[in-house]
């Protein structure tokens, strides 16, 4: 279940998601107590803009949010310049997979707090589908099946289960420590903006990449790999995925890894919210669907149906018609009722088999809107 969120292949959804990447970018911010996560939409410029507030998250998380987002929009930024790098195509898969879990494994925690209201999220509230990628992170490093796999298969960890791991008891500052200044955003303050970065810096950031995932990053030739592997290229990472079951020593202190005069108060928090709220106001209430419906024209089969003119000559006709249709409408409905439904829906009664009707149920408020239901009920002969 660690790997739960990994695709095994990019399929058309997974393609939608990463198309949608570049439309929406999250900003997190610490609190005393809790972390805000904040978003911006992409405007017609082609820059995120528009910093609004969006979920309320426990402050514990705020730092594995942070490492989180840093990778996962810098793993955008090498799909976006995947032609100008000449990223090889397995690398280019692994990033899309890559991205992939990151969102979807972001929205395990950010969209419950989005839901949940702020005076109902406790501080110490955990999310066991983010902690489950905390602790893969951290123990394993990878996250496809196979890798996963093989880490339950080692000497020592059969009997281990990574899905009951408390990742809050981890050694997170050996991990930013193993991960090295540059691949662990520090160097870059945690801001990754494609356009503003230069050539060098991501060049860098694609050779720690590597690095810490040990596999190749670019298109070369048999030639070209030969003469790297001669090169002796210098080491960006301090260590590599997967540092087991390092329990955090609790007599040094734990650093915060931000300072806590940026920390944002909940005053402000809720500050912004209220500013939001007032921006997004509905200058006109919407109309009622019941309402909405009075006003609009019936249509020619729903309008009614004019006296015409009758001949003197057919008018003894036509009362002898209309008296038989009013005898057939007494023998299937014996009580003078105006409601729509027919008899049958009754339990007592089953559906004739010569009648078919579709009909819509209604709450009982009547200014409620339909019910996305319909009931089949017996009309027209189907052979």
């Amino acid at each position: 279940m660690s790997d739960l969120f990994y695709p095994k292949a990019i399929l058309q959804h997974d393609q939608l998601i990463l198309e949608f990447v570049d439309c929406l970018r999250y900003d997190s911010y610490p609190g005393h107590r809790f972390a805000f996560i904040y978003a911006m939409d992409k405007g017609k410029n082609g820059k995120f803009s528009d910093l609004r507030p969006h979920a309320k998250i426990p402050g514990e998380y705020f730092l594995h949010v942070r490492r989180l987002l840093w990778r996962y929009y810098l793993f955008t930024v090498f799909l976006k310049l995947k032609g100008k790098l000449r990223l090889a195509k397995s690398f280019v898969l692994f990033l899309q997979k890559m991205v992939v879990m990151f969102d979807t494994i972001l929205e395990q925690l950010v969209y419950p707090c989005f839901q949940l209201p702020d005076r109902e999220l406790e501080v110490n509230q955990r999310f066991p589908l983010f902690d489950l990628y905390l602790s893969t992170e951290f123990v394993v490093g990878y996250h496809d099946p196979k890798s996963v796999d093989v880490w339950r298969k080692r000497a020592g960890n059969t009997t281990k289960d990574l899905e009951r791991m408390d990742p809050f008891q981890f050694d997170w500052n050996a991990y930013d420590n193993a991960l090295g200044d540059l691949l662990s955003g520090e160097m870059c303050q945690y801001d990754v903006d494609g356009d503003e970065m230069t050539r060098e810096l991501i060049d860098k950031l694609l050779t720690a990449v590597g690095q810490w995932y040990d596999m190749p990053t670019r298109r070369s030739t048999k030639r070209k790999r030969r003469s790297q592997a001669a090169e002796q290229t210098p080491r960006l990472v301090n260590g590599s995925p997967g540092l087991g079951e390092l329990i955090m020593d609790y007599d040094e202190p734990i650093r915060k890894g931000y300072d806590t005069s940026d920390e944002l108060s909940d005053a402000e928090w809720e500050k912004d919210v209220a500013n939001a709220n007032k921006q997004n106001v509905v200058k006109s209430a919407p109309v009622p669907v019941h309402k909405k419906a009075a006003k609009q024209k019936p249509n020619a089969k729903s309008r009614k149906a004019e006296p015409q003119k009758v001949k003197p000559k057919t008018a003894e006709r036509t009362k002898a018609k209309s008296q038989k249709v009013s005898n057939i409408t007494a023998e299937t409905s014996p009580t003078a009722s105006t409601s729509r439904i027919p008899p049958w829906l009754s339990d007592s009664q089953p559906p004739p088999p010569n009648q078919l009707e579709l009909v819509l149920h209604r709450q009982a408020d009547p200014g409620s809107q339909l019910l996305g239901c319909a009931k089949l009920i017996g009309t027209g002969n189907i052979e």
